[in-house]
């Protein structure tokens, strides 16, 4: 029927979209090293058979293309991106200087175009440093919104403050993959900007504990830091209605 055939070719949230994952995030196909060849050796030294449920959120249910997993300060210690090991990942904006840590690889890759949208963890800061060093947009989400994708299969520095984050070069990618990561279970990831009823019923009522933190910046980020607070404000309403 028209209605099975229209089912069958919707198109997934991040279809076709480049996804590079920082390397204490686990990822079925590769081992888990966090910036430190001891602790591959010592305590990851097999291939994961299983993605972390984030990555599996990301990659399997909104169709993400996985390109590969970035380089990291050494066990998510540093914020300033150098890892003595693995040499230090390049600053797309600026060359000459340090990308930011800890998730440098993943900012790194995103701001020389190596993928469109990096997954990242945030303890003090590791997501948001190396996403103003490298000029690119970035989004920390909130503490526990969803348990089992802020810590299962991520290899923890300090669990009360960890928690995954995006690094996009522009809003549109940002939005897609928290759209991707607050889809329902069943694998709903719609992804109709033209249809704000799609919205409703994407995440459980847990979506009203998540908190939204505007920081200003200048005029430069007006527009961006407008949009992200228009989408999530209307987003967490809706549920509210909903629940």
């Amino acid at each position: 029927s028209s209605s099975s055939s229209s089912s069958s070719s919707k198109r997934r949230t991040l279809e076709n979209v480049s996804v590079a994952v920082k390397d204490n995030i686990d990822v079925a196909g590769f081992k888990t090293g966090c910036g430190n060849p001891q602790f591959l050796r010592d305590f990851s030294p097999r291939v994961k058979r299983k993605s972390a449920p984030l990555i599996e959120r990301l990659i399997d249910d909104a169709g993400g293309t996985l390109v590969g997993k970035t380089h990291m300060d050494e066990l998510a210690w540093s914020l300033q991106g150098e890892n003595h090991h693995y040499g230090t990942p390049k600053n797309g904006r600026a060359p000459d200087r340090i990308p930011g840590g800890s998730s440098s690889g993943s900012a790194s890759a995103v701001s020389q175009g190596l993928a469109e949208l990096a997954v990242g963890t945030d303890t003090a800061g590791s997501v948001r440093v190396p996403a103003s060093f490298c000029g690119i947009c970035s989004i920390r989400l909130t503490h526990d919104f969803d348990e089992r994708m802020c810590r299962e299969g991520i290899v923890p520095l300090a669990k009360s403050f960890d928690v995954p984050g995006f690094f996009g070069k522009n809003v549109d990618i940002l939005l897609k993959a928290t759209r991707a990561v607050f889809a329902n279970d069943d694998g709903d990831d719609d992804d109709d900007d033209d249809d704000d009823d799609d919205e409703a019923g994407r995440r459980s009522a847990n979506v009203s504990k998540l908190l939204v933190a505007l920081a200003g910046a200048g005029d430069c980020f007006s527009r961006t830091t407008t949009t992200m607070f228009s989408y999530f404000h209307s987003y967490i309403c809706s549920q509210q209605q909903q629940h």
